[in-house]
């Protein structure tokens, strides 16, 4: 992926169609992101030479918590084993996502006992 192509803007999820059906915790094969109208940066993906994707939800539960794309620059049809090795990816990379925030949660909740202890201490 070209610079250009990383900084082409945000994805906006009422505006693509395939994130919407992602989001709802559906895997998305489009064969020719350069004309498929679900999505959002068709003009990109040709200048960028996109032509299929897919995309797999990362579920957290039943909760879609975000996605795992996959370009290629040729059209192609995933296979089964693919698609199931790239779903497991997304549900790994789910989980590590929501280990990370955990942490994040629980350091700053210490962050703030010390700062809390220190203080009533110094009193």
């Amino acid at each position: 992926m070209s610079e250009g192509y990383i900084r082409k803007g945000p994805v906006l999820v009422k505006e693509s169609g395939l994130d919407q059906k992602a989001l709802r915790g559906k895997t998305v094969w489009i064969e020719n992101a350069q004309t498929d109208k679900d999505f959002q940066y068709q003009s990109k993906a040709r200048a960028e030479g996109i032509t299929s994707l897919l995309v797999v939800p990362l579920m957290l539960g039943k909760k879609a918590i975000g996605v795992l794309r996959v370009y290629s620059s040729e059209v192609r049809k995933f296979d089964d084993d693919e698609v199931q090795f790239l779903q497991a990816v997304a549900h790994l990379s789910a989980i590590a996502l929501e280990n990370a925030r955990l942490h994040q949660v629980l350091r700053t909740d210490f962050d703030l006992l010390v700062a809390h202890e220190y203080r009533v201490d110094d009193n």
